[in-house]
């Protein structure tokens, strides 16, 4: 019986298609004879087939694999092969790739592969922890909190409080589940499994206690890795801010990041670190003499722009230790690599911090007199009695009223 070769379906480094040491990698395809994918592909022997290979970047055959570690249906068409990634595998470069290859032969000798290639990397950025230590979320809206683990955790419970209170719960005692209000599990293409919940921003009764009002949240995931583990406590930040923060983020990245680097960078600034540090601009205008108690929706405009610079002051004392920790100095025979922005960007905070620390405390003491319409005129006592209450020795026992009695006189 003539045999038929089915055109072999290739997949060229698809997104998504990356392995880490050490991690589970699973990889899922099909077999059909349309391309609707609606007539499977059926195995003449099930015991032989699909047959699995992986060739490592060489093109050696690392190894090869069959049923029943190759599973899935053939009455679907699709099947499932978990790959455990050695941890001394081969790391991938450019145009160096790892090959995943499987075939099938249905009864009547028909042949057909699928072919993809995958990068192998170090999860060791990956799994170091959980990323997420801070949300920022408008007041309005609702948040999705998460965890990241490089394992399965054999048992979860989430507790979101107001901070300060033990309490004034938003949720309480939330474990893993399929329902609508569970925290859901899933484990993505790098092999790190994630944990998530979406909190709305009113009150759904019988999921959340009360609204994501505009206060300081904690989330506490309470986490066990296996059974033999202790249990651990993580704990995340979610803070609820007044829609007065939006207007100050353009003017925050336009001074810290002109290139737009959080569209491709992990180490660029995430939204929830521009109104964090928004927040800490808001405080450095307020700590400065004279001391204000502002909020946003209050700050005057002339001082508005020393709020961006706050912002901006501290969102590079981050990204100034972030230089730090990046800072490289290679020298060879014929080359020199420096990689190092630790100065400019010092350059730039002493700046910032000159005219936050100088030249704000002389523009705020004048809007506050601006807006403060106290006297600045005194006239001397025409009543021996009226000298006798307003001169007097700073040694006296009157000096104790001094300081309201030039305030009542517009003096201070």
């Amino acid at each position: 019986m003539p045999t038929h070769t089915s055109q072999p379906r290739t997949e060229t480094n698809i997104a998504g298609q990356v392995a880490y040491r050490g991690v589970v990698k699973r990889f899922e395809w099909g077999f059909f004879s349309d391309d609707e994918q609606t007539v499977p592909i059926i195995p003449g022997n099930a015991n032989a087939y699909p047959r699995v290979q992986i060739l490592d970047p060489d093109g050696e055959v690392y190894l090869t694999a069959t049923p029943p570690k190759v599973h899935g249906s053939p009455t679907t068409g699709f099947w499932v092969y978990d790959f455990t990634v050695p941890t001394d595998a081969e790391l991938t470069g450019v145009d160096t790739y790892w090959t995943f290859a499987a075939e099938i032969i249905n009864a009547a000798g028909r042949h057909a592969v699928y072919r993809t290639t995958f990068e192998v990397r170090d999860p060791v950025v990956v799994k170091a922890t959980n990323s997420e230590r801070f949300y920022a979320v408008i007041s309005g809206h609702g948040v999705r909190v998460l965890y990241r683990s490089a394992v399965q955790l054999y048992d979860l419970s989430l507790d979101i409080l107001l901070s300060g209170s033990t309490d004034t719960y938003l949720i309480e005692s939330a474990t893993c589940g399929s329902g609508p209000y569970d925290v859901r599990e899933v484990v993505g293409e790098d092999g790190i499994y994630a944990y998530y919940i979406d909190i709305p921003a009113q009150r759904v009764i019988g999921f959340t206690q009360r609204a994501l009002s505009t206060a300081t949240w904690q989330v506490h995931w309470t986490i066990q890795e296996s059974a033999t583990d202790a249990r651990e406590l993580v704990y995340q930040i979610l803070e609820v801010l007044p829609n007065t923060y939006l207007p100050y983020v353009p003017d925050v990245r336009f001074v810290i990041d002109k290139l737009e680097k959080r569209q491709q960078s992990k180490q660029a600034y995430k939204d929830g670190d521009v109104l964090a540090a928004i927040r800490n601009g808001l405080r450095a205008v307020n700590s400065v003499f004279p001391y204000s108690g502002w909020t946003l929706g209050t700050v005057p405009d002339p001082l508005k722009l020393y709020v961006t610079l706050g912002a901006a002051y501290f969102a590079y004392v981050g990204q100034l230790g972030l230089a730090v920790d990046l800072q490289f100095n290679f020298s060879g025979q014929t080359t020199v690599l420096d990689q190092d922005q630790t100065g400019g960007i010092e350059s730039m905070l002493e700046r910032f911090r000159s005219a936050l620390w100088e030249q704000l405390k002389e523009v705020k003491t004048d809007v506050l007199r601006h807006q403060r319409p106290v006297g600045v005129v005194a006239t001397r006592p025409t009543r021996a009695r009226h000298l006798y209450n307003t001169v007097f020795r700073v040694s006296s026992g009157s000096s104790a009223n001094m300081v309201s009695f030039l305030n009542s006189i517009g003096l201070i």
